[in-house]
């Protein structure tokens, strides 16, 4: 038992996990695991539904069936916040940020080009900042 635990612990520090199956211990790399859907992680790790509740008569298995709802939950989350690169909405949603992001940027250069400069550092925001609470101070 402490091989299996040592190669476990071993491949785990080389950002691998090791799982059991049919076929003996296999190690997989943790980032490519987490890639394939929700059902094979499950199946793999034997806590997919099918499995978990053949265990009823052990108390072991409220918390597995917990554990692959968490799992299940995780990865979803993982899914819906990741922009594929094959998705067009999400390019579309990327350029409209993009436009976005471009004209607040004209907006700030009207701002600094409407100030006086800095003497040390041309059009600069810091300047332009204390210029501003100078003005709102003679003015307001």
């Amino acid at each position: 038992m402490k091989e299996i635990k040592d190669k476990i612990l071993e491949e785990y520090k080389k950002g691998n996990i090791v799982l059991s199956g049919i076929e003996g211990l296999r190690a997989m790399p943790i980032k490519e695991f987490i890639k394939q859907p929700i059902e094979g992680m499950l199946y793999d790790l034997n806590r997919n539904e099918a499995v978990v509740l053949t265990f009823l008569p052990d108390p072991k298995w409220i918390n597995d069936y917990a554990v692959a709802k968490v799992i299940a939950e995780l990865k979803n989350i993982i899914d819906t916040k990741k922009l594929p690169r094959h998705n067009v909405n999400n390019c579309e949603d990327l350029k409209h940020e993009l436009e976005v992001t471009d004209k607040l940027l004209d907006e700030r250069q009207k701002v600094l080009d409407a100030i006086p400069e800095c003497r040390i550092h041309g059009k600069c925001v810091p300047h332009a900042i204390e210029w501003i609470e100078e003005m709102k101070a003679k003015h307001c």
